[in-house]
């Protein structure tokens, strides 16, 4: 911009005219004359750059800050070069201004003007500065309805195209938009609700919405908040669901919630209402990321109905739901063909994490300090068997009662590398037609940490590592548990054990293996089987106990014809006997021919004979016998046998009956004639469990 006008002072005075006052009168008014011209030609520059031709101010050319040289210039006064009006077949640079009708255009990109200038303007290729008219201007750019397209933007990236504000902020709503405050004092329902309505993605907080009636979900639809800071609380008093889905009956599909917690506030709520904090009946492929659950009445996210389907849920928490006094209280219910990754679950009245279904995954998920840690048993209105149930690295720890329920003919079950620890119950508690049942590794440490005997049928729950039990007419078959690691270290870390037994098996299922696990600590017994069940077999585990028995002196029966123990070795009743075996090896002589002489193995009712010597012979005889049980009163003799050196027979008795209590393998020996002589040179017992 041009320097001021320098002001006009006159020089000279022309009152009282007279050539002898003013002899170079010609030189005065030159000087006179030639001031003012200068003056008016400054001042005739000045106006030209705020008036334009018809006599309006020019856009941008008089605003508050002008006259202020340290304040930026506005932006199109002299940010830009003007080129008059817009002319179509000129090239036109960036930041050049042109002027169409009552308005001027910024150029955005260098071009070559077409023939029409909307066709350019739709393009991009040009941003509008203003209206002539500066009230006009601020009344469009205030319009709710039309100034977020007198705005332009433009996302950064290669290939981005320019776009209205207005375009790129509808993109998302959010519920402040239809007048949410998020204040924690004014109801929101109506104002989140309508967002909800109008939307298929709302954004909701920060801060704490007041509802009285659920937020009703429709297909497809998102309610995305802004982390725990976002908040959505049942009123004091109300009787309501913190959020629910539109059909009910048919089911909704493609729900999305993420990001927000949801407080049941059951604290200051009526007993007996049984309302949930989510609850999405009969719906399928629904996404809930890194929500919360609190303080619910009843379960904390529930999903019933035969429809229901297809559910991710990652990041979910459950803290405090349920109570005495209504139908349920789990903290997550999962419907049939879902997934939980990562989920966490503590302080609920029932369990952490029920089954509703079939094909479930758990992954990653932890229930502590509830009443039960998870259960695929029956959820109240579900309609069929839970099956193919899989528990990936889950960890119930510190549960009221058991750490994991696998029951109520529940099939198809995996418990693959997961803990259960410090319940007060069973860790694992298996009952009740459970049918094909795996676990793979995992741990199963310190339970029974006060529990008592639990509530199931036939009152079987203690307090035990692992519980395979069933009540007599509804067996569990086709259990297999591989690799575990079971026991009560409890001691060493200066506390009392608690865990009274690894791994209990009860009832009369059948097909039960026990695999390559260990068993450690201070447990009262490491197993204890008192089934009646077949197809029972314990191997290849570490810990269990091995009792020997070693004969070092030479034991003699003579002089009478009464069979007498030489050694013998007693498993007591409450070991485990199922997979057990019994190992015998022995040896001696036999002198003296007046009579036979019989040597046998006895458990005190029934005798199997190792070695009959007839009168008339002697010599030497050895005996190497394993005895397997195969249930807890069916076994089955396997071994050699020698007399005189020579082999006499392989041994293999099959269902091999022994009395029910504890069983005393014995070896005996008995004379036909009082003179001769039986001796045991020694024999050494193993029990191998």
């Amino acid at each position: 911009m041009s320097t001021p006008p320098i002001p006009y002072n006159r020089q000279a005075s022309f009152m009282g005219f007279s050539i002898e006052q003013h002899p170079a009168i010609g030189q005065d008014l030159e000087a006179e004359f030639g001031a003012i011209r200068q003056c008016l030609e400054q001042t005739q520059d000045r106006l030209a750059q705020i008036l334009r031709d018809d006599g309006l101010l020019a856009s941008l050319s008089v605003h508050p800050d002008a006259p202020n040289q340290a304040v930026r210039p506005m932006p199109g006064a002299e940010a830009g070069t003007p080129k008059g009006n817009w002319r179509s077949g000129l090239v036109y640079n960036p930041k050049d201004i042109v002027r169409v009708g009552a308005t001027r255009y910024l150029a955005l990109v260098e071009h070559v003007t077409g023939a029409d200038f909307s066709t350019d303007l739709a393009a991009g290729k040009w941003q509008p500065l203003s209206s002539e008219n500066d009230d006009t201007l601020r009344a469009d750019l205030a319009s709710p309805s039309n100034g977020g397209t007198l705005v332009g933007f433009q996302q950064v990236g290669s290939g981005a195209v320019a776009r209205t504000t207005r375009d790129k902020l509808r993109e998302f709503a959010s519920a402040n938009d239809f007048g949410a405050k998020f204040d924690g004092v004014t109801d929101d329902t109506a104002a989140i609700q309508a967002a909800v309505n109008a939307h298929s993605r709302v954004y909701i907080g920060p801060g704490t919405a007041l509802i009285s009636a659920a937020i009703v979900m429709r297909s497809n639809s998102a309610l995305i908040g802004t982390g725990p800071d976002t908040i959505i609380k049942v009123k004091d008093g109300a009787n309501c669901h913190g959020i629910v889905n539109a059909d009910a009956v048919n089911g909704n599909e493609g729900i999305h919630l993420a990001n927000f917690t949801v407080d049941g506030n059951k604290q200051n709520r009526t007993v007996g209402q049984n309302r949930r904090c989510i609850e999405l009946r009969n719906c399928r492929f629904v996404d809930i990321y890194n929500v919360t659950v609190k303080n619910s009445q009843d379960h904390g996210l529930y999903s019933p109905g035969v429809l229901t389907a297809g559910w991710t849920v990652v990041g979910v928490r459950a803290i405090d739901c349920g109570q005495a006094g209504e139908l349920g209280g789990s903290g997550i219910v999962l419907p049939s063909k879902s997934a939980a990754l990562g989920c966490y679950a503590s302080g609920c009245y029932l369990n952490g994490f029920k089954s509703g279904g079939h094909g479930l995954s758990y992954i990653g998920c932890h229930a502590t300090q509830n009443n039960g840690g998870f259960d695929t048993g029956t959820t109240t209105g579900a309609v069929e068997i839970q099956r193919y149930i899989k528990f990936v690295g889950c960890e119930a720890f510190q549960n009221n009662s058991y750490g994991f329920v696998i029951g109520t003919e529940s099939t198809h079950v995996e418990l693959i590398g997961c803990t259960a620890a410090e319940n007060k119950n069973d860790g694992l508690f298996v009952y009740q037609s459970v049918n094909n049942l795996t676990v793979l590794g995992g741990y199963f440490m310190r339970n029974g940490k006060g529990g008592t005997v639990g509530v199931y049928p036939g009152d079987q729950r203690g307090k035990w590592g692992i519980n395979i039990t069933d009540s007599g007419a509804s067996p569990c078959n086709n259990v297999t548990i591989i690799g575990a690691t079971i026991g009560d270290d409890a001691a060493d870390f200066g506390g009392s054990a608690t865990q009274e037994i690894g791994l209990v098996i009860r009832g009369t299922g059948t097909n039960i293996k026990i695999k390559d696990c260990r068993f450690f600590g201070n447990l009262n017994q490491p197993m204890n089987v008192s089934s009646n069940g077949s197809s029972i077999e314990v191997t290849g585990c570490a810990g269990l106990t091995m009792n020997e028995a070693l004969a070092t002196v030479d034991v003699a029966v003579t002089g009478t014809t009464t069979e007498t123990v030489m050694h013998s070795l007693t498993a007591k009743e409450d070991e485990a006997r199922v997979g057990q075996i019994m190992r015998v090896q022995a040896s001696g002589t036999v002198t003296g021919t007046s009579g036979t002489k019989i040597i046998r193995f006895n458990d005190g009712t029934t005798s199997q004979v190792v070695a009959n010597f007839a009168a008339g012979e002697i010599g030497a005889w050895t005996a190497d016998i394993e005895i397997f049980f195969k249930s807890k009163s069916v076994q089955i003799w396997r071994g050699t046998v020698s007399k005189a050196g020579v082999v006499t027979g392989v041994m293999q008795q099959v269902n091999k009956n022994f009395a029910t209590g504890d069983v005393t393998l014995r070896v005996t020996g008995q004379l036909g004639n009082a003179a001769d002589s039986i001796v045991l040179n020694g024999s050494r017992f193993w029990t191998i469990r």
